[in-house]
């Protein structure tokens, strides 16, 4: 059961940012900040190629090859919405399968792109012997803004376990620290593995991107979630 935590009647920190972007992707199973934000008119290759000159999404190369092929497709920002653009990319290429939280899924083939009707979906990357997932929210239309931070009411509902691994992050700055605890520590603290603290963090930080709501800037999830909870009055 959700526990409602309002902070519409407090006015974001001038640190806090509403980012452009069209989409967020993340690699399911990752590491704390393994994401990519796609802008409209941007295209974005996904694989186990590394482009050192453009944003790409590097995917079944770590911890081992898991023999993913090196250009697998690319995601287009256009006409509102993200296209998954399929690549030949030689023998290993293989159809990519789309789920979605509602529908039947669907089967890509290569050579074939296809935007999804929907605010979230999966793109299922078939390697060897595993699938990589990739995780996909779109924001259909962008709330208008100036200077990078909405003015529209704010609402952020945490559910009573999403509430605790927040406070057990917290637990260093409410004792005069300046950085929040790490994954280790909020999990022992709770009793839990380090992948229970990842997966309510990254889905915390899921809803606040794609609700739009002003967020701190950080290259850590964890640091970004804690920051903008606490700067929107979140107890």
């Amino acid at each position: 059961m959700a526990m409602p935590n309002s902070a519409s009647n407090r006015r974001p920190e001038s640190d806090l940012f509403v980012s452009s972007a069209r989409a967020l992707v993340r690699v399911a199973g990752a590491e704390d900040g393994t994401e990519v934000e796609i802008f409209d008119g941007q295209v974005v290759p996904f694989g186990r190629q590394s482009h050192p000159d453009t944003e790409h999404i590097r995917l079944g190369h770590d911890p081992t090859d898991r023999t993913v092929p090196r250009r697998v497709g690319a995601f287009i920002a256009a006409n509102n919405r993200l296209i998954v653009d399929t690549i030949d990319g030689g023998k290993r290429s293989r159809p990519l399968r789309i789920t979605r939280p509602i529908g039947p899924e669907l089967l890509l083939d290569v050579g074939a792109a296809y935007a999804p009707p929907t605010d979230q979906f999966e793109v299922h990357v078939q390697a060897q012997t595993t699938v990589v997932r990739l995780l996909v929210d779109v924001r259909p239309r962008l709330v208008e803004q100036s200077s990078g931070v909405s003015s529209r009411r704010v609402e952020i509902e945490l559910s009573q376990t999403e509430r605790a691994v927040y406070r057990a992050l917290r637990v260093p700055m409410d004792q005069g620290a300046v950085d929040p605890a790490t994954r280790a520590e909020a999990a022992a603290r709770l009793d839990r593995g380090v992948d229970h603290v990842s997966e309510h963090i990254r889905e915390i930080h899921r809803r606040l991107w794609t609700l739009q709501v002003p967020m701190h800037v950080s290259t850590s999830r964890i640091d970004t979630v804690v920051r903008t909870l606490l700067a929107h009055g979140i107890k």
